[in-house]
Formats: C-alpha cells, structure tokens, sequence
C-alpha cells in the first residue's frame, strides 16, 4: 500500500503543477515546458499467475504499465490573444491537462495501457445504440478509445485496435507489443473512436509517444541493418544528447454559447470583424459539429494553434526562469501537428526592432493587444525582412530520411511530424511563426491564403555566433560529436546522408501485386440547404465498419493511387506506411524532375522534398493523384485508412482494410475471419 500510495501522490503532484501552468495570469511570462513523461504503474498479474523470471537490476524493462484517465478538465483557461483575454475552458482531457504526459517506450517493449474513461454517462438521445447510430453525423462524445499513430505494430485485439469502444466508466488495457526492431522516433497516440474523433483531439486528449533508440553504427549489422539516429545526436563539446523540445500543436476549437444555441458566442474586434468570445465566469467547450468544425469554423474563432498546452510560449531564458539557449548551440525539435482544422507552416526568424533587456515581459507583445495588434506587431518585428533560421529536417512521421533536408519553412498538416535541428546563429530574439501560406496548400481554404501569426518567442544569450551555412555547420557539428564513427558513415554525416539510419529501403517495382484507388470527395446536397449534410465519401462511399473494404494478403507490395475530387484532403492508413512514388498535378503530370526535385516549386513547394520518403500522413490537393506504395509486413487484422482532417473521418471518410495470411484468398472478405477470428462487425 505505501508504494501504491506515492505512486498516486507523485501523478496528482504532476496533474496539479500541470493545471496551474495553464492557470498562469495573461500577463505571466509563458515558458515552453516539455510535457512529463508518463509515470510507471505497478503491473497486475491474474490471481494464480507466477512470475517465472525476474529482470536483473539495472537492465530495461520489457514490459511497463502505465494509467491514463479520460476526464473533462478541471479550472482550466486558455489566453486568447485575438481579444486579449483569458478564457476557462471545460475540456475532454487525458489526466485533466490540455496536453497529454509523452509516452517514452524502447524497442522491444511490451506497453501496458490502462485507459479509465471517467466521463460522463450519456442520454440515449446523444449516444444511441449501436444499432440505431449513423455513421455520418458524430454522436457517442463520452465513449473514447486509442490509437497509437504511425506505430507499426498489432492492429487486432487490445492493440492498436481503433474499432473497440470504451464506455463511460468502463476500465480498458491495451497491449501494446513494440518490435524489437521498430525504428526509433517520434509517434503521437490520440483518440480515434469514429464519431468522436474530432471532438475528442481537438479537446485536447493527444499526447506525444517518443520511441527511443540505443542501437549504434557498430551494432547496425546486427540489428536488422539500421542504427538509431538517435545516437548520434550529440553535442560536439562534451557528446551529451542534443536538448530537445517536444512541441506538441495542437487546436482546441472551443467555444461559448447561449442557453439552448449551438452558434458560438461572438465579440465585434475594433478594427471589423467578429471572433468568437467566451463572457466572463463561462466556460468554452467543445460540443457541436456543424459550428466548431467545417471550413470557416477555425478562421471564424480567431483562436490561435498552442504548442504543447501553451499560447505563444517562450523558449529560453525570461527573466531568470527557463533554460537558457545559446547562439551555435543545436538542438532537436520533435513538432507533431496533433490539430484537426488548420495548416502550420512553421518558420524561424530573427525579431528587429525590439528592445531587450533580460526580463520575463520584455521584448514580448503586449498579451492584451488584440487580433489586429497582434498582426500589426508580426508584420513590425518578424516581416517578410527579418532573417531565417534554416530547419534541417531528418524524420518524417518518426522515420529518419535517406537524406536530410533544408526548409526555410515546414508546412505540417494534421497528423504530420517533423524532426528537425536548429542552430540559432547570434544572440537576440526569433519568432516561432505560423507563416501565410497560399489556399492551395491549406486544409482550410479560404481564397485569401492564411495570415501570419506569432506561434512563440525564443531568447538567445550568449554562445558563440555562426556565420556562413547553418546546415554546413550542423553537419560539421555531428561529424565533431562522433569521432568513432567509421570513416565512411562520418563522411555520409558530413553531407547530410543519412542512409545508414534509415529503416526503410526503396521497395522493388516489379513485385507490384495491383493498384488500389482511393478518391477522396464531398458530395454537396443540391441548392446546399443548410439542414442536410454533405456526404464525405471515399469510393463513393461513406464509412461503414461492418463492411471490409480492401482485402490483401501477408508479404505482398501494392500501390495506392489517392486523388481528390473536392477540396484537400490529408490520407492516413494504420500500421504500414507508405513510399511515395509520385505525385501527379491536376494536369496529370509528375510535379517531379528526372533528378527527384520539384519542376515548379512555386506551386508545389510542400511536396518538392518527397519523392522516394516514406510517411504514414500525406496531404491531397484537388485534383493531384499520389502514387504510393507499401508492404503488408508482419501483421494480419483489420484496420483503418481514413481523411485526417477529423471531422471528415467522424463524417465517413474512412474505410476499412484487412490483411489475411499468406495463402488466403484475398479476394474473399470472410478469410480473415476464418483464419483469425477478428472480422466483420
């Protein structure tokens, strides 16, 4: 009892420091602060079961339990920089807290999960039974599950199974088995229950799952032919780890309303325009589809992405509080976009203009500015003028590249992840900005592009300036921090070659078993009457889970061709990724050169560095056909493919994909029941 006992005061001790972080005064200095790591449980064994070996001291565990509550928040705010003020928010959180603890696992790991929904019960009116419920308008918000995304591991059963529902106070443990040769990297888990999706994320129950690697260049031959780029990442003085912040983006569409109304409640800005307000003692909350989702809901709110449960968080030293980062230092990013409604186009600058002198509120805006204050303070210290600090982006979706890449700018979209090192050059403050982007790029079109918008502040002091090529630099710096490497993997580091880190290899073209087609589309009712709802198809087709839509068999390569009839849309398949082969424009024509680079930058500039990458996320524009190709590798059962844009899935894009054993008739969508016992619905 006395270990159970701190046990549960150490996770309320975290709960609480958490809950008052995001209860800072609007006008408190807002450090960036990664989010805690998920506290071991005991694990419970069944009565009678003896534990047959023990593990010697000091070595990793192989199995960890962990305990994660779904319970709406408690005393929580949310600054609004858009009308200046703080607003309470009651939230569908993991543990209360607007961002989830990071689940840290190794290769090789057995993860207990044990998930306790703590919401509440709801009116059969709002969760119908199963057999009553539609497959395209949301309902059922208290009844969750999980998915852990871009892992590769078990889709069946207490794994990574996002067709089980768990109810109001039901108690749920998932296994989750992670192969001893799973890449290392950077994952994120969510909730995935279909009609509740959406609602859930952008409530705010996502959470960071950093998978973290020991196997070195000398060990690589043993361990399947790959080492972990995480050894390498290391400081070039003393070869400690790089720091690392894990930057959580996240979109919590809340709002306020008025008894027995589902339109947000609204404030008239000073310079023209309405956002969406919360008066005060009101909570905001997430609650209604047609007004919190849909493509003019997230410009219409005014409401600004957060960065691991914080607004415009600042990095570094403010005011004696905070770490201190210094010029030429390098660090590693971890940004997972774990949003559902809008584009991010990450991007570095140096701030001029602002006057410094150490302080937490110094050289920071006015917290109370407003929304045109804020864009008139943007458009003063980090404009079109001020200068970029290159990201040198090595993982994409948890997967190191073959090569690494320089981006001035890094469009995520939702359920995309990006590695990247920064080295800030001098000493002075940078802009984390939301950069505009063009509407073709965006989830959220709107014909006059996206604005710029301040996402956070970074202070650097001290350190020793770098002038001249910052990836040059970065890649002399790892060459620096590694003098052990063999001659020839220390050259390959120097160019950014990253080959012998990846995990993925170019799968072969003359083994292509069919091509599947996938074609995302809305299907809008004639004169769009506002009392009958789109239908969001795939295949002409909205999601049901008791129909297997593709079948295929262990051991096969396919292609996948996935176009767009309507709108962008961001494809996501469970379990196995995917190569990206091509990528054809609305003119049917490769948007890549014989060299593997764009040949018109200016339209497809989020593309231009994908050919031959291998990701689980990928954004559709209208019109563009994806040429991607995968393997069905280790494991058979039934999952998901599906538009993550969230709302979109909740609504019925999505469909269901079984992989049967080798030998079974693919074609027969009764095989996997046959052979496993987990099939229809």
């Amino acid at each position: 009892m006395p270990k159970l006992f701190l046990l549960f005061a150490a996770l309320q001790i975290v709960t609480f420091a958490a809950a008052a972080r995001a209860q800072q005064p609007l006008n408190a200095p807002r450090l960036f602060e990664n989010p805690p790591e998920l506290s071991p449980a005991p694990t419970l064994r069944a009565p009678g079961l003896r534990t047959l070996s023990l593990q010697p001291a000091g070595t990793p565990q192989t199995e960890v339990t962990y305990n994660l509550n779904v319970a709406f928040s408690n005393d929580a705010t949310i600054d609004n920089p858009s009308t200046g003020t703080p607003d309470k928010v009651l939230l569908r959180t993991y543990n209360g807290n607007l961002t989830a603890p990071t689940l840290a696992v190794t290769p090789g790991q057995t993860v207990r999960l044990r998930l306790h929904n703590k919401l509440p019960a709801e009116s059969e009116a709002d969760c119908p039974p199963p057999n009553g419920r539609s497959h395209i308008l949301p309902t059922c918000f208290s009844i969750t599950n999980m998915h852990f995304h871009g892992l590769h591991v078990s889709p069946a059963g207490n794994s990574d199974n996002v067709l089980l529902e768990i109810g109001p106070g039901q108690n749920f443990e998932y296994e989750v088995n992670v192969p001893a040769d799973h890449p290392a990297g950077t994952f994120w888990y969510h909730a995935h229950r279909h009609g509740s999706t959406a609602l859930q994320v952008s409530s705010g129950m996502v959470g960071a799952l950093i998978i973290r690697g020991h196997r070195s260049v000398a060990q690589r031959d043993l361990r399947g032919g790959f080492a972990d780029i995480d050894t390498v990442l290391r400081r070039a003085d003393n070869q400690a780890p790089l720091a690392e912040n894990v930057m959580l983006f996240q979109q919590i569409a809340y709002a306020c309303f008025a008894p027995n109304s589902a339109t947000p409640l609204t404030t008239t800005l000073p310079g023209g325009g309405t956002v969406w307000s919360c008066p005060p003692g009101q909570e905001g909350i997430v609650q209604y589809y047609p007004t919190q989702f849909g493509p003019p809901s997230w410009p219409a709110s005014g409401h600004y992405t957060m960065i691991t449960g914080q607004m415009q968080p600042r990095f570094g030293n403010w005011g004696g509080a905070g770490t201190p980062i210094r010029a030429g230092e390098i660090q590693r990013w971890r940004m997972i976009h774990g949003g559902v409604r809008d584009t991010i186009n990450v991007q570095l600058v140096k701030a001029v203009g602002l006057a410094d002198d150490g302080s937490a509120q110094s050289a920071a805006p006015d917290p109370q500015l407003g929304a045109q204050g804020q864009l008139d303070w943007v458009a003063q210290h980090c404009g079109a003028d001020a200068v970029t600090v290159p990201q040198w982006e090595f993982a994409v979706d948890g997967l190191t590249r073959r090569s690494a890449t320089v981006k001035p700018n890094n469009f995520l979209q939702p359920g995309y992840r990006s590695d990247v090192l920064v080295a800030f050059p001098q000493a002075g403050i940078y802009c984390i900005l939301d950069q505009a982007a063009p509407a073709t790029a965006l989830v959220n079109p709107r014909p006059e592009g996206k604005s710029r918008r301040l996402l956070g502040l970074v202070r650097v002091q001290g350190g020793t300036p770098v002038a001249g090529d910052l990836a040059g630099y970065i890649q002399q710096q790892l060459q620096a921090a590694n003098p052990g490497l063999p001659a020839d993997v220390a050259q390959q580091l120097g160019g950014g070659d990253l080959s012998v880190f990846t995990p993925s290899s170019e799968l072969p073209t003359d083994q292509i078993a069919q091509t599947r087609h996938v074609a995302f589309n809305i299907v809008l009712p004639p004169g769009n009457p506002p009392n009958i709802p789109a239908r969001f198809e795939i295949n002409d087709s909205i999601y049901n889970p008791a129909r297997v839509d593709f079948t295929a068999q262990l051991g096969t390569i396919e292609d996948w061709d996935v176009t767009s009839k309507l709108a962008g849309h961001v494809f996501h398949i469970h379990v196995n990724p995917f190569q990206i082969v091509d990528i054809k424009n609305a003119a049917n024509a490769s948007i890549f050169g014989a060299d593997g680079s764009c040949s018109e930058p200016q339209n497809d500039r989020e593309y231009c560095d994908l050919k031959n990458v291998t990701r689980d996320t990928l954004f559709i524009k209208q019109g563009y056909h994806a040429i991607l190709r995968t393997a069905y590798v280790r494991y058979i059962g039934e999952y998901v493919m599906h538009c993550h844009i969230l709302d979109h899935e909740d609504q019925g894009m999505m469909l269901n994909v079984a992989v049967v054993p080798e030998g079974a008739n693919a074609l027969d969508s009764g095989a996997l029941a046959a052979t496993t016992g987990h099939g229809q619905h």
